[in-house]
Formats: C-alpha cells, sequence, structure tokens
C-alpha cells in the first residue's frame, strides 16, 4: 500500500482506468489490469497512493472446506490459527484506511462452493460461505 500508479505500472504495465471520482478535494481511482482469460486486478488509488486492492481469478488452486470447518472458525483468530483449520487462503483484496488493515480471503472447492473470511488488523471479524454442506 502507498505506491503510486506510476510505480504500480512499472510492475504491471499500464492498467485501464475503470473508475474515477472527486470529494471534498480527495480524488479516487481505480485502475484494473485483465489478463483475458477471466482473471484481473484492481488497484485504488486516493490522491496518486495506493489504499486497497482486489483481484479475481488469478490463483487456480482448490480448497478442500465443509460446513464443519466452517464453524471452526471464530471471530478474533488470526489468519495462521485459521489456516490450521482451512489450508492456505486466497487474497482477494486488501485494503488500509484510516489506520485499519482490512484483508478478505477465500476457499474454493472445485464446484465453487466456498468460504470467505474477513480479518481486520490481523484477527477474523467475519466469516461466510456459499452453498456448504
Amino acid at each position: 500500500m502507498g505506491s503510486t500508479y506510476e510505480e504500480v505500472k512499472n510492475m504491471l504495465g499500464e492498467g485501464k482506468e475503470s473508475t474515477s471520482s472527486e470529494m471534498g478535494g480527495i480524488k479516487t481511482v481505480i485502475y484494473t489490469w485483465d489478463n483475458g482469460d477471466g482473471s484481473n486486478m484492481n488497484v485504488t488509488f486516493q490522491n496518486n497512493k495506493a489504499l486497497a486492492k482486489a483481484q479475481a481469478g488469478l490463483s487456480r488452486k482448490r480448497a478442500d472446506v465443509n460446513m464443519e470447518k466452517y464453524n471452526k472458525i471464530q471471530t478474533g483468530m488470526d489468519y495462521n490459527k485459521v489456516k490450521e483449520i482451512l489450508g492456505d487462503g486466497e487474497l482477494m483484496s486488501i485494503s488500509e484506511v484510516g489506520g485499519s488493515n482490512t484483508s478478505i480471503y477465500s476457499w474454493v472447492n472445485s464446484n465453487g462452493t466456498n468460504i470467505n473470511v474477513t480479518f481486520q488488523d490481523g484477527k477474523s471479524a467475519a466469516k461466510a460461505q456459499f452453498g456448504l454442506k
């Protein structure tokens, strides 16, 4: 976080500006990098400093998660404790706003059922699941 668009562009190449706004003297721009296979990455800049990034489909790893494992995830666990239960997750997004860090990890089974866990300042704060039995 905190990189300028030029610094990110030097790493990833030219991004496509997908949205832009200005409010209260703060300019927000979201750039997208598409891979052509449906996977992509977005970086949000405020006043030319990266404050959030998100991705979809960049990793093809598959999880082995179920409702029993989902129910073991408790508020306040750190990522390593969640990883002991679910295995390695895929970082979907990360942001830093007002000194608080938020990251979302996802575990997706081969059939699309999944678990998402949101971490705030390193501790699990919310969880969600789709289609688990």
